[in-house]
Order: structure tokens, then sequence, then C-alpha cells
């Protein structure tokens, strides 16, 4: 009888044992996206913070013509690196000196960041890059709609 109990128990030991080591993938990923939102650059907004839900924002959009045209945020104007002459004006046309602006582009994409930096040289204020981009904005709303 205490061989068959030395079994079981070895047998609950390693699916104990199999069970905790199949958390330790989720708990790196949970990890790493409570890291994500503290290490936001000091121009950086997270998709959750309450300016980018405000009304009064103009968001910008960095990224590349085709990826616009395949959707954006609702009212974005589309202002990329390559043609900032001939997009500038459109901006100007959105834009009020009470208005903040958003940046954005895609995940992982620097073209916000330099778009952002572009738009302080000519004076314009406030300006935030979205963490996260396009991508992040897009997660967030279908969350809320889900609620």
């Amino acid at each position: 009888m205490a061989g068959v109990r030395s079994i079981a128990f070895k047998a609950f030991r390693g699916a104990i044992t199999l069970t905790l080591l199949s958390c330790v993938p989720a708990a790196f990923a949970w990890m790493r996206l409570n890291n994500a939102e503290e290490t936001l650059l000091p121009d950086e907004l997270a998709v959750h913070d309450p300016r980018v839900a405000a009304k009064n924002v103009v968001w910008v959009d960095a990224r590349s013509e085709q990826d616009y045209e395949q959707g954006h945020v609702t009212g974005a104007v589309l202002l990329t690196e390559e043609k900032w002459e001939s997009q500038l004006g459109n901006l100007f046309e959105a834009w009020q000196p009470d208005r903040p602006i958003i940046v954005y582009c895609s995940a992982g994409c620097q073209a916000s960041h330099k778009v952002a930096d572009r738009l302080r040289d000519l004076g314009l204020d406030p300006i935030y890059v979205l963490k996260g981009g396009y991508d992040a904005w897009k997660h967030h709303l279908s969350r809320a709609m889900s609620l």
C-alpha cells in the first residue's frame, strides 16, 4: 500500500509542477505588459490616458498613405515626413492653439516621434505621441465597444 501512495504522491507532485510551470509564460507576458505602461517617455500617452479620449484632440497619423487609407482614427490628419510640405497645411486647417495634438504611427514605429519633434520645432504645443500607435488605439477601442 505504501508503494501505491508513493507513486500517487509522485504523480500528484509532477502534475502540480507542470501546472505551475505552465503559468510562467503568462506571468512573464503580464509583467512585460505592466512594465510597458511604466516605461512611457515624457511625451508619450498610454491609450487609456484621459487626454486620449478628449474631444478637442487633433489626431495626426504619421503612417503611410496606404495605411491611413486602410483605417485611421476618426478625423485624423495624415502627416508624413516624406510628404511634409504638401500635407502640413491640412494640419493647420484642423489645429487651433488650445487643442493638443496626438501623433501616432504603427506599433514599434518611430515616425510618430519624428513628426512630433518637427511639430515642436514649429512651436506647436502640447504634442504627444500615442504609445503603441494605431494598433493600441484600435485594440483599446474594440475592448471598449465589447463592454
